[in-house]
């Protein structure tokens, strides 16, 4: 009895916070395809072509909304938060510290050896 409660309640929480609700709109995809499919004589591809990678917009369109994963109406937007714990302990680190010193040398480089780059080669 628990498992099959927990199947339901997960079920329950899954259609209505995911977009898992969406795979219950498989049965109206095709039967709108067969529809599609008796009218036109079109292909499973070109009729998942034309009505997902295209905008399709003809007499049937309010029932081309109603296909799985046209819209995202049912979605809900839930913030998972997290519990801080009651107590902190408080955790030392000893660090050793070490010196570094730069030295900074100024480097004078000559202005002519910057445009030699751009000169031809020379024999």
């Amino acid at each position: 009895m628990r498992k099959v409660g927990l199947i339901f309640l997960t079920t329950v929480f899954l259609t209505g916070n995911t977009q898992l609700v969406q795979l219950l709109k498989f049965p109206a995809l095709f039967f709108h395809f067969s529809e599609h499919a008796a009218n036109n004589n079109v292909s499973f591809l070109e009729y998942l072509h034309n009505h997902y990678l295209h905008v399709h917009k003809d007499k049937d369109y309010s029932r081309d909304k109603q296909l799985p994963f046209m819209n995202t109406e049912n979605t809900t937007n839930k913030d998972a938060n997290a519990i801080a714990p009651l107590s902190i302990q408080k955790q030392t680190i000893a660090l050793h510290r070490t010196c570094l010193y730069l030295v900074y040398r100024p480097i004078h480089v000559l202005a002519a050896y910057h445009t030699s780059i751009w000169q031809p080669p020379r024999a």
